[in-house]
């Protein structure tokens, strides 16, 4: 077994089910076929395929494992130092001064 297979299969292993069924739905329509990511399935696909795969799961896995909390930090920003007002229109700039 190749790492990436090795990497890949344990990426895959830390989603739930459901998560790993919409993720083999993404996969498929991205590479075209009827992707499998079962230990025989994954020693056919090529290698520039296979760390593609790898980076796409890695990258589902980061992004939930860290979503923020926009609200949280919102909150947390100190807004009261910011513009309330907004206006549209042209600065008139100052004379030049030649001397």
């Amino acid at each position: 077994m190749r790492i990436e297979e090795n990497q890949i299969s344990k990426l895959f292993s830390r989603l739930t089910g459901e998560e790993q069924d919409a993720l083999i739905r993404q996969l498929r329509t991205i590479v075209h076929s009827g992707l499998s990511l079962a230990p025989e399935a994954l020693a056919a696909i090529p290698m520039e395929q296979l760390l593609d795969i790898r980076d796409i799961i890695q990258g589902y896995v980061l992004t939930k494992n860290n979503v923020p909390n926009i609200i949280q930090d919102y909150n947390a920003l100190d807004t009261s130092k910011l513009h309330r007002k907004i206006a549209f229109g042209r600065l008139q700039e100052p004379p030049y001064d030649a001397n």
